[in-house]
């Protein structure tokens, strides 16, 4: 019996021994799982906080809330200081409205944006001023999704304009005149010297188009406020005489090759649209075939920019005096007024392109 009993308490100790050890070990788990909680939460506070921060102090819209109805296709692409709206063309093409925001860049905290440029595979390429510590560039793909950020860089400081060249961009501070080149992904390369030019500083430039890789070197068309375009290239640079001063230039490929339509001062002191022959050499100017607008006539505007399609062409007109709305206006190949198409939506354009957008989709 004694034997018994000595044993049974034996048990019995061993499995209150076991019991408190289960409490002891609960109680730590709860204990644990606290602390993680905490961490987790701050941890995941404090990113979220910062990354929220970096990317603009909000969620970031997806594209298909922008764009509900995105589709591959052609669109008239619009940049704004805050964001870049698509418009739609008609079956007839002349007639354009709007589909939706492509492109919300003050989501990334690019509120003042002062250029766009394409890069070959179709991604897009936002300049933006920022302030004191210089200059950066936001990456987007076809499809409007945000990509990356290069910069700032205190050599883009008041950067005022952005183009695409054969490889990389080309970046205008108005601040000092100077060019810079970006590769291909917008990182900063060096100061850019334009073919046969003997500097990196350009005054009072407005608009620049790289025309072609010729085999005796890169052929690029610079517009100015203050004289006449300027094709450099070897080997002698012509100037386009013809035209005073310019805002905008496009390239229209034809059967015979490559020709430019100019908006500036075509006539006089007139501005409006003509259209140079094809370029065939870097010894002289094309030939100016024609003067197609005047500003007298409807859709012209201040002819901020223009974009040609099969069967013509638009001019965007900024509105920027405050006399007339913000309109995208078309006109037939032979410069007949089309289609008068107010952008119905807040802001000034700062210039536009014609272009496929949503590639993957």
């Amino acid at each position: 019996m004694a034997l018994r009993f000595r044993q049974n308490n034996i048990l019995l100790l061993t499995l209150l021994m076991w019991l408190v050890s289960l409490v002891a070990c609960t109680e730590s788990d709860e204990k644990a799982g606290e602390t993680g909680g905490e961490m987790g939460g701050e941890t995941g506070g404090e990113m979220g906080g910062e990354m929220g921060g970096e990317m603009g102090g909000e969620t970031a819209s997806t594209i298909d809330e922008r764009c509900p109805s995105a589709r591959a296709g052609v669109q008239m692409v619009v940049l704004y200081s805050d964001r870049v709206e698509l418009f739609d063309q008609d079956e007839v093409g002349f007639r354009v409205s709007h589909n939706c925001t492509f492109i919300a860049h003050t989501e990334q905290g690019a509120s003042d944006a002062v250029g766009m440029a394409m890069s070959s595979d179709g991604r897009f390429f936002i300049l933006v001023p920022e302030g004191e510590d210089g200059g950066s560039v936001y990456l987007y793909t076809n499809n409007g999704e945000f990509i990356g950020k290069e910069g700032p860089n205190i050599n883009l400081k008041g950067a005022s304009k952005i183009w695409a060249l054969d490889e990389g961009f080309v970046v205008w501070v108005e601040r000092n005149a100077s060019l810079y080149q970006l590769d291909d992904n917008g990182v900063f390369v060096g100061p850019y010297t334009p073919p046969q030019a003997n500097s990196t500083r350009l005054t009072n430039l407005t608009d620049m188009i790289f025309i072609e890789a010729h085999e005796d070197g890169d052929r690029l068309l610079a517009l100015f406020s203050d004289r006449s375009p300027q094709l450099f290239a070897f080997p002698d640079s012509p100037v386009f005489d013809r035209i005073p001063r310019a805002r905008a230039a496009t390239v229209v490929e034809t059967p015979v090759g490559k020709k430019v339509l100019v908006s500036g001062q075509v006539q006089g002191e007139t501005f409006g649209v003509g259209i140079f022959s094809e370029i065939n050499s870097g010894r002289v100017p094309p030939e100016y075939e024609e003067t197609l607008v005047l500003d007298i006539d409807p859709g012209y505007g201040d002819g901020r920019d223009i974009a040609p399609f099969e069967d013509g062409f638009f001019v965007l007109d900024s509105g920027s005096d405050g006399e007339r709305a913000p309109s995208l206006n078309s006109f037939s190949q032979a410069g007949v007024p089309q289609e008068q198409n107010p952008l119905g939506v807040e802001g000034i354009p700062l210039e536009m392109v014609r272009t496929t957008v949503f590639e993957s989709f």
